[in-house]
This record gives C-alpha cells, sequence and structure tokens, in this order.
C-alpha cells in the first residue's frame, strides 16, 4: 500500500493510498564552488511550488491535525514513499483541504489537498 506522511517535527501523520504517480518538473542544477574549491550543487527553481496529496486517513485524530496544520500555516516534512524527507512544506488554505468520510460504516476520511513552498 503506497503511503507519504507529513510531520511537524512532533506529531506524524501518515497518508495511505495516495496515487503511485505524482507530476513534477525536472529540476535545473546550477555548480557553484565553496572558497577552497569544493562543489556545491543548487536547485534554480522561480516562483511558487505546490504538489497534489491525496489519500485516506485511519482516524479523526489525523483529520483534526491537518485541519490545525492548515489554520496554523504550520512548516511540515513530507516523507515520501521510498523514506526521503523533504522539508519546508506548508498546507495550502485556499482552496482548503477537502476531507469526507469514507462511504458505509468504514472509519476512514478521504482528503485532497496541496502542500506549497517557495524555493
Amino acid at each position: 500500500m503506497a503511503e507519504i506522511q507529513l510531520t511537524d517535527g512532533a506529531i506524524v501523520v501518515t497518508i495511505y493510498e495516495t496515487p503511485e504517480e505524482r507530476s513534477s518538473s525536472p529540476r535545473p542544477l546550477d555548480v557553484l564552488h565553496t572558497t577552497a574549491g569544493d562543489p556545491i550543487v543548487y536547485e534554480r527553481r522561480a516562483g511558487l511550488r505546490e504538489v497534489p496529496v491525496s489519500g485516506r486517513l485511519l482516524s479523526s485524530a489525523d483529520v483534526t491535525r491537518i485541519e490545525t496544520w492548515t489554520a496554523a500555516d504550520t512548516l511540515l516534512t513530507l516523507i515520501e514513499r521510498d523514506g526521503t524527507s523533504d522539508p519546508g512544506w506548508r498546507i495550502k488554505p485556499g482552496p482548503p483541504p477537502r476531507i469526507k468520510r469514507k462511504d458505509g460504516d468504514s472509519p476512514d476520511w478521504l482528503v485532497t489537498m496541496r502542500l506549497w513552498r517557495i524555493p
């Protein structure tokens, strides 16, 4: 089952059944050198960066945490399926995340939102 995680450093929310593919654009790189001559690679990105996130939450506590992070504009770390951490994200408040109870007797919640950051 594909899953990603969001964390504020203290609390982790796992989003299950996330789509396997997410759109991403190639990142242009710049190589600069330190005063000692060692190369450093920087990503060049212009403007606001956004990524869509959708999936399933397993508890109402996770729903509350997502709503709290959105309202507080909390800085989050996105942990991808392969375990790589990508800090500096926030949940985009407009349009607000769509969170609804899954049909039937399921205790699960479906969530769709966008994360954003300025590179």
